[in-house]
Parts: C-alpha cells; sequence; structure tokens
C-alpha cells in the first residue's frame, strides 16, 4: 500500500512537472505585478468577439442613414455578417490560446472580413447571401445624401462630442473647486474605488 502511495506521488509530480514546461507563458503583467491568466483566454476572445458584433452593427447602421436616411437601416445587415465573422473569428482565436488583443481591437477587421471586403466577387457573394441585395447596391451606388454631405454631418457629429467632453470636463472641474478639501478625503478612504485592485 505505501509502495502505491509513493508511487501515485511520483507520478503525479512528474506529470505537473511536464505540465509546467508546456504551459503557456502569460503574455503581459498587469499594474499590479499580477500575471495575465492563459486559460482566461477564450473568454477574452470570445468577449472581443461580442464587441466586436456590436460595433460592426452601429458602426453600419451610422452608414447607412449617412448614404440614404431611413432606408439606410438596411446596411445593417451587412454590419451584422461582419461582426458574425469577427465573432467566430474570435472564438477560434481563444480556443487556439492566442495571445488576447489590445485594447480597442474590436474596432477593426479581421483576417477573413479583410480578405472578403478586399475580393469584389467575395463580397458581393456575402451581400447577396446576407443582405436585400438590390436595395442595398443601390445606396452603396447611388446615396441619397452625396460624400460631402456625409463628411459636413460626421464633422458636426464630432464637434458635438468634442463640446460634450468639454462641458463634463469643465463639470468635474467645479466640483472639484466646491468640494476642496472634502475630495482629498473622500479619495484617501482606504477601501475606495475598485476592491479587486487592493487584493494581492
Amino acid at each position: 500500500m505505501k509502495a502505491l502511495a509513493r508511487l501515485t506521488v511520483l507520478a503525479t509530480l512528474a506529470f505537473v512537472g511536464m505540465s509546467a514546461a508546456y504551459a503557456v507563458q502569460p503574455a503581459y503583467y498587469g499594474p499590479m505585478g499580477n500575471p495575465e491568466e492563459p486559460a482566461l483566454r477564450p473568454y477574452k476572445w470570445a468577449w472581443r468577439g461580442l464587441k466586436a458584433l456590436g460595433h460592426q452593427s452601429v458602426k453600419a447602421f451610422e452608414n447607412g442613414n449617412l448614404k440614404s436616411p431611413m432606408l439606410g437601416s438596411i446596411e445593417t445587415l451587412r454590419g451584422v455578417r461582419k461582426g458574425t465573422i469577427e465573432l467566430g473569428e474570435s472564438t477560434f482565436r481563444g480556443l487556439m490560446g492566442t495571445e488576447p488583443p489590445p485594447k480597442g481591437h474590436c474596432k477593426g477587421l479581421g483576417r477573413v472580413n479583410t480578405v472578403i471586403d478586399s475580393d469584389v466577387l467575395l463580397r458581393n457573394v456575402a451581400d447577396g447571401l446576407t443582405t436585400i441585395y438590390p436595395a442595398q447596391k443601390a445606396i452603396d451606388h447611388y446615396p441619397a445624401q452625396d460624400e460631402d454631405t456625409q463628411l459636413a454631418i460626421r464633422e458636426k457629429a464630432r464637434a458635438v462630442r468634442q463640446a460634450r467632453k468639454e462641458a463634463a470636463r469643465k463639470r468635474a472641474s467645479a466640483r472639484d473647486r466646491y468640494l476642496g478639501d472634502r475630495k482629498v478625503v473622500n479619495k484617501a478612504a482606504p477601501y475606495a474605488g475598485n476592491l479587486l485592485k487592493l487584493a494581492r
């Protein structure tokens, strides 16, 4: 019985040693010095795919409505197609254990979507399978608003967003001036903020 227990312990230690040799190394270390957990990579990539699905759908909706208000909403189907491909590609990369994507990576297009968009035949086949093809092509080739009008709308929207950010910054500055020393006391509380970052 003792020999069997010793053999089991030795086999377990050998297995753990061999597993550690083939373990995936962390891609980065966090601000607290903690290593990235490779076992969470499938979840990180899946989350990236879900964010890409939402981003591509909203982006296509906005682009379509800039080209042709109301009728351009059909282009959302193209965005859903791109987002679904991004979700599938991200899930595959996560299952392969690829290093996690950088922040903001969900706003770009992956390899599959890039190949589809660069080839005229593939792009038309994909649009034919996933969109209302005649309406989509009519919006692409004969938009209700020309490119100058679309650019002016984008610039106006950017200026509005910038003004809102500036107003928010001024509100925060006024709040800080009003609070004075009380703001420092609140920030110095030992258990303020994200408690998970304080755990070591």
